[in-house]
């Protein structure tokens, strides 16, 4: 057994592995990730993670079987990625770009950095990547040849090099991909020896491009990642400006294969196009996807699959800056005869005006609500200062709920402040957002309790009101 301790309290670094102890201490922030389920899916669980896998190598290493570096720190980050990989659903938010250590779970994130010149934890980088071309077992595999295969077979002896060497690292990523390693290598800047070098040569594997495109979820029939979330409506498709790729590679095309049949495909330019799905929620569209392009005078050719499933959680908005009038009525009559200032896409249904306001301006927006599940809800509005909500629900925009002064929290009782309406899944329904905001940090959020398919199980006090998009 492992005891976690969470506390403000951390004797060494941003947490600490008493390995000898099996005891870890942890900020008391990273404690959400270790009880909450749905977290540890969505959101991962890296420095908890972390430090129980450094434990966790004491029992890989039994027998002296050493790994990449002994216990050490990058043996560490390439277990705790396998199971990011394997684990998680982080890789599903890829288009909102994965910062942090959520990179190591989607292909196209591991290496689109490097392929741009940048040197970003290469190490790291260079032992994920091949999870996400070959698998996670291919991986592990290679993590493992650091003791058996290097031993069994005396590398150091017989090519003077050392196991924590990066020539070492092409070597056995060779043998254990069956693919030419080198101009992977080359790419992470890592340094080869030339009787190693000719050493992977000899060995006639073909060569490995390490190269993803984003909507993407497997390389030459491995699956590594998850899903493509798309928002209802249509989504641009640049599979251009989307694949992490040689930026020397010329004659580069790519061609969508098959797939893509239930939704309404138009091209744009080339490698553009812009996508309209028909399906519901429950429901995907599938693609291949070919890549093909010369890199150092050999073509390359590489196949990837791709799922698309939509997002009910994504929301498009119409945002109207400045409307200059604080009567409601003036303002619809105002946006209809105006262009939004931008159009962007949001994973929860509300405001945030982070302008200073005055009595005379408002933000306005205008979107379209989506709900995964036919049934009642329970609209729920909180606002500061004030706000209104305008749904349409049977063919034009009805006033639904209207704050009147500024409301932190969700009200059961505040007349106005929440309402129930009966709505079908994967139907468009058209809305208008309100803000007044008197200064400072003005908001409005718009939750919802889903209270069943029958009017006579709606029960408002027994509701919660979550966050839509939470």
């Amino acid at each position: 057994p492992i005891t976690l301790n969470f506390d403000q309290r951390v004797d060494a670094g941003a947490a600490v592995a008493f390995v000898g102890r099996w005891f870890t201490q942890h900020p008391s922030d990273w404690a959400s990730g270790c009880v909450n389920k749905e977290r540890l899916i969505n959101s991962g669980n890296w420095g908890p993670l972390h430090e129980m896998n450094h434990h966790m190598q004491g029992t890989y290493l039994r027998g002296g079987n050493g790994g990449i570096k002994e216990p050490g720190e990058e043996t560490n980050n390439v277990m705790t990625s396998i199971n990011y990989i394997l684990y998680t659903n982080i890789a599903g938010h890829r288009k909102q770009g994965l910062s942090g250590w959520n990179y190591v779970s989607d292909g196209y994130s591991t290496i689109y950095k490097i392929l741009n010149g940048e040197n970003d934890q290469p190490h790291l980088r260079s032992y994920v990547n091949i999870a996400h071309a070959f698998g996670t077992d291919t991986l592990i595999a290679l993590v493992k040849s650091y003791y058996g295969l290097w031993y069994e077979n005396n590398y150091e002896g017989e090519y003077s090099i050392k196991r924590d060497s990066t020539s070492a690292f092409c070597l056995l990523a060779a043998i254990a991909t069956k693919r030419d390693t080198r101009y992977l290598c080359s790419l992470f800047k890592y340094d080869i020896q030339q009787n190693v070098s000719e050493a992977i040569k000899n060995m006639n594997y073909p060569t490995y491009y390490p190269f993803f495109n984003v909507y993407a979820m497997s390389y030459n029939g491995n699956y590594y990642g998850r899903t493509y979330k798309i928002p209802y409506g249509t989504t641009r498709l640049n599979f251009t400006a989307t694949t992490a790729i040689d930026p020397s590679a010329t004659s580069v095309s790519h061609t969508i294969k098959s797939g893509l049949t239930k939704g309404k495909l138009e091209q744009v330019e080339e490698n553009v196009y812009d996508y309209t799905p028909n399906f519901g929620a429950d429901e995907n569209d599938t693609f291949v996807l070919n890549i093909d392009c010369i890199v150092n005078g050999e073509k390359v050719h590489i196949e990837q699959d791709g799922t698309f499933e939509l997002d009910p959680h994504q929301v498009e908005y119409e945002v109207y800056k400045d409307v200059k009038t604080k009567d409601m009525e003036q303002a619809l009559n105002t946006i209809q005869n105006k262009t939004s200032n931008y159009t962007v896409t949001s994973t929860f249904f509300g405001i945030g005006n982070y302008d200073d306001g005055t009595m005379q301006s408002m933000l306005v927006e205008k979107g379209k609500l989506i709900v995964p599940t036919s049934g009642y809800y329970t609209l729920f509005m909180k606002a500061d200062d004030l706000g209104r909500l305008l749904l349409n629900v049977n063919g034009e925009y009805e006033q639904l709920l209207n704050v009147k002064t500024y409301l932190g929290g969700y009200s059961k009782t505040i007349n106005g402040t929440y309402a129930t309406v009966k709505l079908e899944k994967d139907t468009e329904y058209p809305f208008i957002l309100y803000n007044l905001n008197t200064g400072g940090q003005g908001f409005i959020r718009i939750g919802y309790c889903y209270q069943g398919t029958e009017q006579s199980s709606v029960n408002v006090s027994k509701c919660s009101g979550l966050d839509i998009g939470s």
